[in-house]
């Protein structure tokens, strides 16, 4: 009898760990594209390259009063999601040449609020052993509505299938150089290469108005006054167009001074390098989209601009997206 209970109760508990995970999770459906066909695509088989750092997070599901959580699990794999896309789209007038997708980033939550999708890549078009870079995917989508899963389900493979088209459709390379399979992985060590701000040690002095003129190293404004505090930099002016000396923070993506970088959240705060990436701890505005909904993708804004409308300042430590210049939490 001893023997029985303890075998009930272990079915028992088998049980109640299958329904908790059945119940934890919910799956994203990829239905067929509904994009028009190319007339022609110049490749007629797809690769996918995956270099994410967490592949089996795709995403989760917040919904409810409790506001619980659940897993996000798709209906295939992204290599079929994409694969499958691109034989739909295939045309009959098609070139016999391989189209290289490298997926740098694919993360989807909904929140009572929102609803999200961050997608990030490259598409290249292989030549014998090299492949050549044809487009950058850096796409996010974000809205709020009723029915949000359902209509993300739907925006989603919509612009996963246009990108796959407009790459099929493309054989113009942005860049000269050549990359091997080993540079793709290596992807973002080798753009960073290509930007003076990751490139060089020495950093012009000056006020920079967007991520633009600081990747470049091109400041917009020479500092007229400057002063430092323990925590970064408590006053900042600039001469004008006018010539009236003004406060620079309004229009301040980020400050050097004497080599070291500020970049502006709530206030200035210095950047340190770690590993050829910029980092720097302290507040940013949570903007009431993105937030921290996607761990990983952009909380501040791009150009100096963040966010203030419904948000609330958050106190981490910062990764500043060497693309787009955008905060990032890891």
């Amino acid at each position: 009898m001893k023997k029985l209970i303890i075998l009930l109760t272990i079915l028992s508990n088998s049980l109640l760990w299958a329904q908790s995970e059945e119940n934890n999770t919910i799956t994203f459906n990829f239905e067929n594209t509904s994009v028009a066909l190319p007339q022609s695509s110049f490749y007629s088989t797809l690769q996918i390259l995956d270099i994410r750092k967490q592949k089996e997070d795709v995403g989760f599901v917040k919904y409810g009063g409790q506001n619980s959580k659940k897993k996000l699990l798709l209906s295939k794999t992204i290599e079929n999601i994409f694969k499958d896309y691109f034989n739909q789209l295939l045309p009959q007038n098609s070139v016999s040449k391989n189209l290289t997708f490298l997926l740098r980033d694919f993360y989807i939550s909904e929140t009572p609020n929102q609803a999200n999708f961050l997608l990030k890549g490259a598409f290249f078009a292989q030549e014998n052993e090299t492949y050549h870079l044809i487009s950058k995917v850096e796409k996010k989508i974000s809205f709020n509505s009723t029915d949000k899963l359902i209509s993300l389900q739907k925006q989603v493979n919509n612009l996963i299938s246009t990108e796959i088209k407009t790459a099929m459709e493309s054989n113009n390379f942005l860049l000269e150089r050549t990359f091997t399979l080993n540079d793709m992985i290596s992807y973002d060590d080798i753009m960073k290469s290509e930007i003076p701000l990751y490139s060089n040690n020495k950093y012009p002095d000056g006020i920079y108005k967007s991520f633009e003129s600081l990747k470049h190293l091109k400041p917009d404004f020479p500092i007229q006054e400057i002063v430092l505090s323990p925590s970064g930099i408590k006053k900042i002016k600039y001469k004008d167009n006018s010539g009236e000396i003004v406060n620079a923070k309004p229009i301040a993506y980020a400050i050097i001074k004497d080599n070291n970088i500020y970049i502006k959240g709530l206030n200035f705060y210095g950047v340190i390098k770690e590993k050829n990436n910029f980092y720097f701890v302290g507040e940013v505005i949570q903007g009431p989209s993105f937030g921290d909904v996607l761990l990983g993708t952009a909380i501040g804004g791009v150009g100096g601009g963040i966010a203030m409308s419904q948000s609330t300042t958050l106190t981490y430590k910062y990764r500043i997206d060497y693309e787009s210049g955008e905060f990032v939490r890891d």
